[in-house]
């Protein structure tokens, strides 16, 4: 290692690593979730949850930024988390949309995965339903081959606030599970040390 490669390998080691961060950079962990439900890749089932996103998950998120409207954490559908992740990789687009169009981005802080969350998982079900009863909270595939779905799909088309182009983001992202899943990518030590040399 060259004298300017050590310098940088230790100013990046100087930096203070958030809890915050490592919570964030975790969320690879649930990637398999994802990578098993693969329907979230492509096709109608894809322009429906990118739907969802844009016209259910996104409002509900900016009401309970507002002014919490569960008593415990908001519990983000997956298909819905799905695209919010791949679209909050491009912290660029994602920082203007959400400032175009909320104002601000939105508090995320009582926000949690619905994979493993089951508590809260049914208040925020509860409020996603009264808000719009004729989507339902769980991703109904059932409706994805239907052509009452087709129809739906074509007359409301995507409603995306954004430009962004979601499904080129989900095909960038949709083989990297592959590259992440090894078990020593899950541990808090290993995403320290890939902060440190990044």
């Amino acid at each position: 290692m060259d004298t300017e490669q050590e310098s940088e390998w230790n100013a990046a080691h100087s930096i203070f690593i958030s809890e915050d961060l490592l919570t964030v950079l975790s969320f690879s962990c649930n990637l398999a979730v994802v990578d098993r439900n693969r329907w979230l890749y492509q096709g109608q089932t894809l322009q429906w949850a990118i739907y969802r996103y844009n016209a259910c998950w996104l409002p509900l998120l900016a009401k309970h930024s507002e002014s919490k409207i569960t008593e415990g954490p908001l519990v983000v559908p997956l298909d819905c988390e799905w695209i919010w992740h791949c679209h909050g990789l491009n912290l660029v687009r994602y920082k203007s949309d959400y400032e175009e169009f909320y104002g601000s981005i939105l508090d995320n802080s009582n926000v949690v995965s619905s994979i493993n969350q089951r508590t809260s998982r049914k208040e925020t079900e509860e409020t996603w339903n009264k808000l719009y009863p004729n989507e339902p909270y769980e991703y109904d595939m059932s409706r994805a081959s239907s052509s009452e779905f087709s129809e739906t799909l074509y007359n409301r088309g995507t409603q995306s606030f954004s430009k962004y182009d979601f499904v080129l983001a989900v095909e960038r992202q949709s083989p990297f599970f592959y590259q992440v899943s090894r078990p020593h990518f899950k541990k808090d030590l290993f995403l320290q040390d890939t902060l440190i040399i990044s």
